[in-house]
This record gives C-alpha cells, sequence and structure tokens, in this order.
C-alpha cells in the first residue's frame, strides 16, 4: 500500500504533538492526523478533502486548517 504524506505537518508549540495529512488512495481525499510525540500514539483520523495547510493555536491544544478552493 503506497501512502502519499502531504508537505502540511506542524509540530506543536509545546513540542507535543504532531499534525500532518496523509493521502491513502492518492484520490486527494485527505485524513488529518494527530500524533501524540510522547507516547508516539496516533489519536483517532479525521477525515478532510481538500487541506491545503495546518496550524496550530498557542495553546498546543487547538488547531486550524484551510481547505483548498476545488472551484479553481
Amino acid at each position: 500500500m503506497c501512502i502519499w504524506v502531504h508537505v502540511c505537518c506542524r509540530v506543536s508549540p509545546n513540542h507535543n504533538y504532531l499534525v500532518y495529512t496523509i493521502d491513502v488512495t492518492g484520490s486527494k481525499q485527505v485524513v488529518l492526523q494527530i500524533k501524540d510525540l510522547r507516547n508516539d500514539c496516533v489519536l483517532p483520523a479525521l477525515r478532510v478533502e481538500g487541506v491545503f495547510s495546518v496550524e496550530w493555536a498557542k495553546d498546543s491544544c487547538t488547531f486550524f486548517y484551510t481547505l483548498s478552493d476545488q472551484n479553481q
């Protein structure tokens, strides 16, 4: 099975979490993943299509993502 890791990945400000996107099918059906870097555990996945970028809030508990414009 091929997995494409997108370039949008960010470590939380407190360095405890990594948020990143993967595309397991090549169809741009992106899965957001959050990994707890303290215990190497991946949290349950969130399926979101067309994620363009991700960013953490300063509290390290909240993150934001933007979607690409599918009309362009």
